[in-house]
């Protein structure tokens, strides 16, 4: 329980920071609005996955997206 906080925390920290970069780049090309919803979209996609809660694989690819698109 307490290394899956964890491990949580660091996907969604990392997630973030990649997120930072990779964002910033796509709102250099595609503009910053269409970035923007690309953002909210992947929270939104994240908020789904890790409300189905099907096995852990999913909640981390969920907290992982959540951290991308917070992190934009």
């Amino acid at each position: 329980p307490d290394s899956e906080a964890v491990a949580l925390l660091v996907l969604i920290g990392s997630g973030s920071i990649l997120g930072r970069f990779g964002f910033g780049y796509m709102a250099d090309h595609i503009g910053a609005r269409r970035a923007s919803v690309q953002c909210a979209s992947m929270i939104m996609v994240s908020f789904l996955l890790m409300a189905m809660e099907e096995s852990t694989d999913l909640v981390h690819i969920g907290a992982l997206l959540f951290g991308l698109g917070y992190g934009g």
